[in-house]
């Protein structure tokens, strides 16, 4: 149990932490639809995407404390129990901006590749204070 009585609102330790979340469709070999804002997205390979911090005012993070990746498979697509996401390489930048490589693959092998219309949904708990 806790020494803290937090009450109902969500408290943490962390200095100025920004959350960067969204969602893109994958498939066919290219990025489809995407949702969020302060990214890009860049397909890279079978199975391997690039998620690029971008916007007018791009943070120096300098750590990242949580990650979230989920695939929503589409209904009937074929192997679709196989699949699973992974994180791959993260670079934390300033300039260019702080890039994320996601990863789907099939469990039998490690073969990337992405089922057609597959949505690939992220969230970054990134901080950006020398504090933490």
């Amino acid at each position: 149990m806790a020494d803290r009585n937090f009450g109902n609102q969500l408290k943490h330790f962390m200095h100025a932490p920004t959350l960067l979340a969204g969602s893109f469709v994958i498939g066919a070999g290219a990025i489809g639809a995407v949702t969020g804002r302060g990214f890009g997205v860049a397909y890279t390979g079978a199975g391997n995407y690039l998620v690029t911090a971008t916007g007018p005012r791009i943070d120096n993070y300098n750590s990242l404390w949580a990650v979230k990746l989920t695939l929503q498979h589409v209904a009937g697509a074929a192997g679709i129990a196989d699949r699973v996401i992974k994180l791959g390489t993260v670079t934390l930048a300033a300039a260019a901006g702080s890039t994320f490589q996601i990863l789907t693959h099939n469990i039998a092998g490690p073969a990337l590749n992405e089922a057609a219309t597959d949505i690939v949904h992220f969230e970054f708990l990134l901080g950006n204070s020398s504090l933490d």
